[in-house]
């Protein structure tokens, strides 16, 4: 089904410049990847070092 969406995920939203979609979407497309896939590796790569500096965020 087109709308079924994988458990555990929930849709996030925000407002980026043009030209830095259009950079996201060419290096996504560079990797062979979804724009999806590329922004979920960025924000996970960004917590991980949150968390390597941090001990307050859990996950």
């Amino acid at each position: 089904m087109p709308n079924s969406r994988k458990a555990g995920k929930k849709n996030v939203s925000a407002w980026i410049e043009e030209g830095d979609k259009g950079a996201l979407q060419a290096a996504a497309r560079d990797r062979g990847i979804s724009l999806s896939d590329l922004l979920d590796e960025l924000i996970q790569n960004k917590l991980n070092n949150l968390k390597k500096k941090t001990k307050k965020l859990s996950k």
